[in-house]
């Protein structure tokens, strides 16, 4: 029977060539071959339950095709304008366990694709035996003398072993552990991003802290001078002395406020050290550089297919799916009959001096057919098994391809409410400033009274924090959008 003849039949088959019924030697034959039939493994109704879904039919995003604005890195945008970013970032990575496990699994996989490559090819070993046996007595063919005596034998040569493929079985095997060393190296690429792009969350966090805090230092001076101008009012007669309270209220309300920045700061510092890989005070002295506009972290208009494609999340998951079915088909090719062949070649002697002798040659050769009778229903469950982690790796890869496309929605959203509360900030700053400088020259002048002025910096100094606060937020929201769209 041909190769092509037997991929075509998982089962067993009773027939001689030619088609005709085999006849039966003896009733003993037929019960035989009655069993061999009844207890042939077979597939037959284990089978995945689902199909690996289209992304372009879920109509998740636009088409793959529609031509859109590339996406850059948030960190990446960060670090090439910080250095000091860039240098945390590289000490983070160096110390991170995280991408040191990620690296470990990659490795793993790829022995384990070596292990799987292997199975492919012949095994040759290299054997060297010494056997001394001694023959029984009552042995009929080994008769006194030879019978009853010792006898030694040395064996040397090379093995030979090989397993032909014919149903694909191992090169099934292979494929799947080759997606699997792409999903370990799609889920370290997803774990270098994520690193990174908390560590930057993190350096941004902790720049808006510090200016927050040195802001409110500055509304605390001019509160101070606000209040030492209402003192002398009131000491003149010419304000009332609860004027003088309120203030001094304010004033203590802003110390208040700036302790609890300080507490945010260094708890900032301390995250971004742990973070790094270092101990808590190792960015005591840090302080990040004034942040550039936001558009520095380029996005799209709105998500596409690819974008969502080139997140490494969803990677994995088609990944995933592609390793779990060439499961089912290694699986499957497991019921047909594995067909083998088996060598020695080498020599064989009674005395070590004697195996450089010709004579002393010795070499076997056996092919084997063997075919799945009886296995305990083994090779169904196994195939059971794989038909079900398909399912599970189809049903992982639809819920991952979902929550992308939420992400980078939802992430869109927030980019633009960001973009508009920053915006609003810088309007109400640039008003703020232009009264402040208004009432500055005012009092310079001595046309307003300073108190004036005094108010209208701590306005000034308000609006700032506003918009610096403000920008920040949106660089969060700029680089989360660049995460969830696969930068």
């Amino acid at each position: 029977m041909s190769a092509s003849q037997l991929a075509g039949r998982p089962h067993c088959d009773a027939r001689t060539r030619h088609g005709q019924p085999a006849r039966s030697a003896s009733p003993l034959a037929a019960l035989v071959a009655a069993l061999i039939l009844a207890g042939c493994a077979s597939p037959h109704g284990i089978a995945p339950q689902t199909t690996t879904p289209d992304p372009a039919q879920m109509q998740l995003a636009r088409p793959a095709g529609v031509e859109a604005a590339p996406v850059a890195d948030g960190w990446l945008a960060l670090a090439q304008r910080d250095p000091q970013f860039a240098a945390a970032l590289a000490e983070a990575r160096a110390a991170s366990p995280s991408l040191t496990a990620a690296a470990a699994r990659v490795r793993s996989a790829m022995a384990a694709a070596g292990l799987a490559e292997a199975a492919q090819g012949p095994n040759v070993d290299l054997q060297l035996a010494y056997d001394r046996q001694r023959i029984s007595l009552n042995n009929p063919m080994f008769p006194a003398p030879l019978g009853g005596e010792w006898y030694p034998l040395y064996r040397t040569g090379l093995s030979v072993q090989y397993v032909f493929d014919w149903w694909g079985q191992f090169a099934a095997e292979e494929r799947a552990a080759q997606a699997q060393v792409e999903v370990a190296r799609a889920e370290a690429r997803d774990a270098d991003r994520l690193l990174a792009h908390t560590l930057a969350a993190q350096y941004v966090t902790l720049g808006d802290a510090i200016t927050q805090r040195d802001l409110a230092r500055a509304e605390l001076a001019a509160l101070e001078r606000r209040a030492a101008l209402t003192r002398q009012q009131v000491t003149a007669g010419i304000a009332p002395a609860d004027l003088a309270a309120n203030i001094n209220a304010q004033r203590d309300q802003k110390k208040a406020e700036i302790a609890s920045l300080d507490q945010s700061v260094a708890k900032a510092r301390h995250a971004l050290a742990a973070l790094a890989g270092k101990g808590p005070d190792a960015f005591a002295a840090l302080t990040p550089a004034a942040l550039p506009a936001a558009s520095a972290v380029t996005l799209p208009a709105q998500p596409t297919l690819a974008h969502l494609a080139a997140r490494p999340d969803v990677q994995a998951a088609r990944d995933s799916v592609t390793a779990a079915a060439e499961g089912v088909k290694s699986a499957r090719a497991a019921f047909y009959p594995t067909v083998s062949l088996t060598g020695f070649a080498g020599v064989s002697a009674g005395h070590v001096s004697d195996l450089l002798k010709k004579a002393s040659g010795t070499y076997d050769i056996m092919p084997a057919i063997s075919l799945p009778i009886f296995d305990g229903g083994a090779l169904r469950a196994q195939l059971g098994s794989r038909a079900a982690h398909f399912d599970l790796a189809n049903a992982e890869y639809t819920r991952t391809l979902i929550n992308a496309a939420r992400d980078g929605a939802d992430a869109m959203v927030t980019v633009q409410a960001s973009s508009d509360a920053r915006r609003q900030a810088d309007a109400v700053l640039g008003e703020n400033a232009r009264a402040a400088s208004i009432a500055r020259a005012r009092a310079a002048g001595g046309i307003a009274p300073v108190r004036n002025a005094l108010e209208a910096e701590l306005a000034r100094l308000q609006g700032e924090r506003s918009a610096r606060h403000a920008l920040a937020q949106e660089w969060l929201a700029r680089m989360d959008a660049a995460r969830a769209l696969g930068a």
